[in-house]
């Protein structure tokens, strides 16, 4: 009977936690504007939501990330090795290449 008691205060619990949601959410809906416009265009899908990137810059469609992402990589370019340089690890004893590639990429090995 104890663990009965236990499953149902954890159920009342959430139950009363989503319902809050929900009434919050109508609220908000009710009361501002604003809210429901985005809400309302995000669900027909009639407003492009903006993405941001990880360095900041802001896109204002997915297009324009694509866009950005495959700037300057061409399908039938390879990237080629330009500079390799061995820097010597003072503690370990062993060292590491620092590989330089045509497209300004480095990679460390």
């Amino acid at each position: 009977m104890k663990e009965l008691k236990g499953f149902t205060t954890v159920i009342l619990i959430l139950s009363g936690t989503m319902f809050s949601a929900f009434i919050f959410l109508v609220g908000m809906y009710a009361a501002s504007p604003g809210f429901r416009e985005h809400l309302t265009g995000a669900v027909a899908g009639d407003i492009d939501i903006p993405v941001i990137r990880n360095d900041g810059a802001r896109l204002d469609t997915i297009e324009d990330e694509e866009t950005a992402l495959f700037s300057g990589v061409s399908d039938t370019e390879e990237r080629t090795v330009v500079d390799r340089e061995y820097h010597e690890d003072t503690e370990g004893g062993e060292g590491y290449w620092i590989i330089t590639y045509s497209d300004g990429t480095t990679e460390t090995e």
